[in-house]
């Protein structure tokens, strides 16, 4: 039995032996491509992480300029805001659409809701919204649109972004109660209490343990004093 499954084995090591042999020229190509490969991962691995760390930097420069701007001196204020506005410029007209330029824009937008241009606030804070819908400064930035919008005197336009972020964001945004909240209150503003007292109701039932939720109970009682149901 021992000797048959030496034999065996020899039969396979000599089989093993002669295919390397017939095929060391194919062998030794396939050899090289797994090496060229492992080195290419490791360095687009490495441009991977470079590239992230040089946007993480950039992205806390832009930061403190926005922070820098903030705190200036009515002296100081306008050479300073030129410095953020320029940088800012620079990356979201050379960048292509990534995390960097999502934050420059949403400062951008935040500087200008500060200035009370309510076009300029919103076009930046909505272009995060349409290029990059899967970003977690989606939702933040189309509810920041519509605070623009309602500031600028668009209430029709600021209910209509409320209520695609209560729908498109339901699962994965934390400001949802907070949306829904506005959502009735424009919609009282606007005289369509029926479509109010939903929200609020939407959002008692749904998010029951919200600090916004009392204000909602509130606003329910409210309406249903004065009749109206849904």
């Amino acid at each position: 039995m021992t000797h048959h499954n030496d034999e065996t084995k020899m039969t396979i090591a000599d089989k093993v032996a002669g295919f390397i042999g017939n095929n060391k020229i194919l062998l030794w190509g396939i050899l090289a491509i797994l090496i060229i490969l492992v080195v290419v991962f490791a360095v687009v691995d490495s441009k991977i992480k470079e590239t992230n760390l040089m946007y993480a930097n950039m992205a806390a420069e832009v930061q403190d300029d926005y922070q820098s701007w903030l705190n200036a001196s009515d002296d100081d204020k306008e050479e300073v805001e030129t410095v953020l506005l320029d940088k800012i410029s620079d990356i979201t007209e050379s960048e292509k659409t990534n995390i960097l330029v999502e934050k420059s824009l949403f400062l951008r937008g935040q500087f200008y809701l500060q200035k009370e241009d309510w076009e300029n606030a919103f076009a930046d804070f909505n272009r995060i919204a349409v290029d990059s819908p899967e970003s977690y400064l989606a939702s933040v930035s189309l509810y920041n649109a519509a605070s623009a919008k309602e500031n600028g005197g668009d209430l029709k336009a600021a209910l209509d972004l409320l209520v695609s972020i209560s729908s498109d964001y339901r699962t994965n945004s934390p400001i949802i109660p907070e949306v829904l909240f506005n959502v009735g209150r424009l919609n009282e503003t606007l005289g369509m209490d029926v479509e109010a007292l939903k929200a609020y109701e939407d959002l008692v039932s749904s998010y029951s343990s919200s600090n916004w939720t009392n204000l909602a109970k509130t606003r329910i009682i409210s309406l249903k004093a004065s009749g109206v149901s849904q």
